[in-house]
């Protein structure tokens, strides 16, 4: 399911069979696979001063900050709270000084600026603050444009596509679904030139089947769908997927138990 008119429209356009009144869009396994061919088997990721820092291929290995924390322990009270400007600023700091943290994220959701502009201020702080490659993400159709206005306002317009400085999360909503606001970032950074990272993340017995089987089978649909999407947008664009971290649990309790 797309909840997006355009999303559904590119589709229909390519030999998907689309449902607009239910907003169901059937892709046929020839269409997955041609887009899955055009889509890059290597991404390179720069710093801000335009030199490479990671190249995501095959079995390279590299670890960033996380993301989107809307709680925090206080280090000093020991109570749970809402993260502030400081909290994310001495995250960036720490995160730039520590060699096997390859890359920043906008890893906390600060709680002292207007919603509105949340997802535009945290990649600001993060910019301003380290010169590693972001993985961030917006959390509006309008956070996205300003976004890649200000990583334009870095490195300049033309090295935004050849020279890529930040990785955009792109979430569907399982079971199968494409929010309005995911799928139009997925389609506006692929017209962008922005690598996004589809992140599908199915709960067993909750919003995925029970078993570890049919989870993965969610995944992969979910991920397929996404990559069909930016694909769709643009041929060639950089797609990275991500295994969620629920899917890594199960799949480690099968092999080795819950201990």
């Amino acid at each position: 399911m797309y909840n997006n008119q355009s999303a559904l429209e590119l589709l229909a356009e390519n030999g998907a069979k689309v449902d607009f009144e239910r907003k169901i869009a059937r892709i046929p396994s020839s269409l997955v696979e041609e887009k899955l061919k055009g889509a890059p088997s290597k991404i390179t990721l720069y710093d801000r001063d335009g030199r490479p820092a990671l190249n995501v291929e095959k079995d390279n290995v590299y670890f960033n900050s996380g993301s989107t924390a809307i709680n925090i322990l206080d280090g000093e009270t020991g109570e749970v709270r809402k993260p502030f400007t400081r909290d994310l600023e001495d995250f960036v700091r720490l995160t730039d000084a520590l060699n096997n943290m390859h890359a920043q994220s906008t890893a906390l959701v600060v709680s002292d600026v207007p919603e509105t502009i949340v997802d535009r201020y945290r990649l600001y702080i993060v910019l301003k603050g380290s010169k590693k490659p972001v993985v961030t993400g917006a959390f509006t159709v309008e956070g996205s444009h300003d976004m890649k206005q200000m990583l334009t306002a870095v490195i300049g317009e033309d090295k935004l596509a050849e020279k890529p400085l930040a990785v955009f999360d792109v979430c569907p909503s399982p079971p199968l679904m494409w929010s309005y606001i995911t799928s139009q970032n997925l389609i506006d950074c692929a017209r962008y030139g922005i690598p996004a990272e589809i992140v599908s993340m199915p709960l067993s017995g909750a919003t995925g089947p029970a078993s570890l089987a049919g989870t993965i089978v969610l995944h992969t649909a979910e991920t397929l769908s996404g990559i069909v999407l930016a694909q769709l947008s643009k041929s060639g664009t950089p797609n990275l997927r991500r295994l969620s971290s629920s899917i890594r649990h199960e799949i480690w309790n099968d092999a080795y138990g819950s201990h």
